[in-house]
């Protein structure tokens, strides 16, 4: 990949930085369920999503949940602090769809770091992000009703998929929204007789605007 290329995603780097993420940086594509990060290992390589969505999960010995996407020109933020401090992973991280990507050396990073200020405010704009994100989700987790999680989940699945039919099964659902599958299960066959959902096999269809 080019500069020009590279400048296309993350356009507010410099040049100079550029030329040397150009020189290091590893190109990636990976299929669909593929595991870029495991729980308790350590990160070498930071992620820069060029094309395509990975999702971030936090782990127990009984469930998943997720916790942030990362789509275009987007980084990991748990992963960049785990690396910076030299910590052992404490999430894991998937992809999605189809995902191409640009991975960045750490012993690079902590020099490019010194360097390079634009490194700084990508950082703290996706810390940012995330931030806000996480604390949304724990919200919701506390305050807002399955019905109420579920259906925004749907929604922005419809967002990310640019579109109402989802390709979704129960246990997947379940094991986003840290739930279980018999769970969601009975909230999707609410949402169905109220209207606001139809179901296939392996299918969901939003019938209601968000």
């Amino acid at each position: 990949m080019t500069i020009e290329q590279l400048q296309t995603h993350i356009p507010y780097l410099e040049k100079e930085l550029l030329q040397q993420i150009e020189q290091h940086g590893v190109f990636k594509t990976l299929p669909p369920q593929t595991y870029l990060l495991r729980e308790g290992s350590h990160v070498n390589m930071l992620p820069l999503v060029l094309s395509g969505r990975v999702k971030v999960l936090s782990t127990t010995e009984e469930r998943d949940l997720l916790l942030y996407y990362i789509e275009e020109g987007q980084s990991c933020i748990m992963s960049f602090a785990a690396a910076i401090e030299n910590h052992q992973s404490r999430v894991e991280a998937l992809t999605e769809t189809e995902t191409e990507l640009l991975l960045l050396p750490v012993n690079q990073l902590q020099q490019w770091l010194n360097r390079y200020p634009s490194i700084h405010r990508f950082m703290y704009k996706l810390y940012n992000q995330r931030y806000l994100e996480l604390v949304e989700r724990v919200n919701h987790l506390i305050f807002w009703k399955m019905e109420d999680r579920l259906l925004k989940y749907l929604h922005e699945q419809a967002r990310l998929l640019q579109s109402r039919e989802l390709p979704l099964t129960h246990q997947q659902i379940a094991q986003d929204l840290g739930s279980v599958r018999e769970v969601i299960s009975r909230v999707l066959k609410k949402l169905e007789a109220e209207g606001k959902i139809s179901q296939r096999r392996h299918l969901i269809c939003l019938l209601e605007e968000n």
